[in-house]
Order: C-alpha cells, then sequence, then structure tokens
C-alpha cells in the first residue's frame, strides 16, 4: 500500500501495469488543518492520481479559473453580483473525456471520488462552483460558514463532482437530482454532455432487520446517497446527498464513510466534525442510514460483475 501524504490532486509515481496495490490519501492534510481538525479517515485508491486523472493538466480541467463558461475576469463584476447573487457563475458543461472511454466501472469511480476529494476541507456554501470566492459583502445566502468564502452545498457538490470527472450533466438542484434530472429548466432525464444518456440506476431501501448490512452491500463507491429531511415540517423530503466511498473510504473502525458538503457529525474518535466537505461515517444510528430515501448508481457494473462483487468494488 503506497502512502501518499499530499493532496490527491497532485501527481504520484504510477501503479505498475498489472498491480491493483492501493495509494492511500490522508484526509487530515490540508485545508482541514485550518480549523484545528484532523479527521481520523484515509482514502484508498488502486489507481495513482496521474492514472485517475491523466488529463489534470489539460484545459480546461488545469485551472479552477476555466471551470465556468463565464471568462474569470467576469466572475466578480457588478453585473455578475446583480445577475448570479450569491450563487455566483454557473459551472461549464465539461467534455465527456476521452482517456475514460475503455476504463473498467471501479476505474472510474474512483476517479469521481480522487476529484471529490480535492475540496475536501472547503466550506458549505451555496455556490455552483468549488472554488469561486467572492468578497466578504458580496450578496449571500446564511449558512454556518458565517460569511462568504469558497465552497459548495450538497448537490451542487455532486453536480460539479460528475460534471468534472466524467462530463455528466445531473442537475446541481436537491430536488431535480432526487429524480435524476439534467441540469437546466427542462425536465428531462440526465445525460452526459455529448448528449448520451446517463441511464442511472436506481438502489432503494431494503426492509428488515438487516437492512443496513443489505443497503451497505449493495451500494458502490461513487453512488449518490440521497436523505429525507430530519425537519419535522419536511418528513420525507429529499434534502441532501452524499456519496458512498466504499473501499476508498478507510477508517479505523472499519465503519462504511461517505463524503459531502453538510453540518457537522461525528467522527469514530468522538470528534466533531465542521461544516464543509469531509468524510464522515455511515453507521445504523447516523442520518445516512435512518433518513437514506434512496441511491443513483451513475457508473454501472462491469458486464462480467454479476451478483457479487469485482475484486477491487466496494
Amino acid at each position: 500500500m503506497m502512502a501518499v501524504a499530499v493532496p490527491p490532486s497532485a501527481p504520484t509515481k504510477p501503479t505498475p501495469a498489472g498491480q491493483t496495490t492501493p495509494s492511500e490519501f490522508d484526509a487530515s492534510e490540508g485545508p482541514t488543518n485550518a480549523r484545528g481538525y484532523r479527521s481520523p479517515y484515509t482514502l484508498a485508491f488502486h489507481w495513482s492520481a496521474r492514472e485517475l486523472l491523466p488529463d489534470a493538466g489539460t484545459a480546461p480541467r488545469n485551472d479552477p479559473k476555466l471551470s465556468s463558461a463565464k471568462p474569470h475576469e467576469q466572475w466578480y463584476t457588478a453585473e455578475t453580483r446583480k445577475k448570479d447573487a450569491e450563487w455566483g457563475p454557473q459551472v461549464r458543461a465539461f467534455d465527456v473525456p476521452a482517456c475514460c472511454k475503455d476504463w473498467p466501472a471501479d476505474r472510474k469511480r474512483e476517479r469521481v471520488i480522487m476529484v471529490a476529494s480535492r475540496y475536501l476541507g472547503y466550506d458549505y456554501q451555496h455556490h455552483h462552483l468549488p472554488d469561486w470566492d467572492p468578497p466578504k459583502d458580496w450578496p449571500w445566502k446564511k449558512v454556518a460558514a458565517g460569511g462568504q468564502s469558497k465552497g459548495v452545498d450538497c448537490s451542487n457538490f455532486t453536480s460539479f463532482v460528475y460534471n468534472y470527472a466524467l462530463g455528466l450533466g445531473i442537475s446541481s438542484d436537491i430536488h431535480k437530482q432526487c429524480d435524476g434530472e439534467a441540469r437546466g429548466k427542462e425536465k428531462k432525464a440526465a445525460a452526459y454532455n455529448d448528449g448520451t444518456p446517463a441511464n442511472l440506476t436506481r438502489i432503494d431501501k431494503p426492509s428488515g432487520p438487516d437492512a443496513y448490512k443489505q443497503l451497505v452491500a449493495s451500494l458502490r463507491k461513487g453512488d449518490l446517497m440521497l436523505m429525507t429531511s430530519r425537519k419535522p415540517e419536511k418528513t420525507g423530503q429529499v434534502s441532501h446527498v452524499a456519496i458512498f466511498l466504499g473501499d476508498c473510504g478507510v477508517g479505523p473502525d472499519k465503519v462504511p464513510l461517505i463524503m459531502d458538503s453538510a453540518g457537522g457529525g461525528t467522527d469514530c474518535n468522538g470528534k466533531a466534525i465542521p461544516t464543509g466537505i469531509y468524510i464522515r461515517p455511515m453507521t445504523p444510528d447516523t442520518w445516512y442510514f435512518k433518513n437514506f430515501d434512496h441511491a443513483w448508481r451513475v457508473i454501472p457494473d462491469d458486464p462480467s460483475v454479476k451478483d457479487g462483487k469485482s475484486a477491487k468494488q466496494g
């Protein structure tokens, strides 16, 4: 197992062809330390950063300033302030990366999680772009961060990650994402940005005394988990989304882990997890299971995978 003490987007030595020795990323590194919080969780990958993000050095994926179709010099103008207000510029429709075309499902899923891990430690903000960082006096939708900063909310996070990683155009609106809809005002199923249908697979919550074990066994890394609101007045209404980490998420207590942009939670050491993008545990007692509604599998299993899991699935 190759340990990597750098952010996961940084180049690492490629894994030799035919080998699947995982590389690790310490989730406590990087921006998480800015708040004095050290995560007990790590991320493990069967492919190196270079192998999962071979196009990371190519425009537009090589520069956060290119993450919107709106030129960067217009991100903070008076016109943008008036038109886009607290949400900021819209995300560009990233191309469907040719490098991923013939990859197995697990490699695509790990690409998604590696992209997501770039934003660990970012604040929870009602923005479209994770790296949009408006001045403090910019219009702001009140959240726990206490003011404007880089960050995104739960559904903008998952929408951005899948858009960047695979060129998938899934809505950033939590209610539309819940229904598997595309971006935009027109009601239609999510599709890739080249027009190819996404054909998402829905996974519903099992019932019975073994529901938790059954759910964990049925999920794959990269699946989008959707939860209903904890507010009594919104009972049954989906209000949150998270990315299931599967075997990419590693914790000392071996509990299944998710990554999301959310408020709080407690880690396996009993420490409060800050608000924002972090790795969090999914135990039978957490909201992630109790209020689980359904999940979307964006990346289908390989044809060779029947009822079990492949050697690298989780």
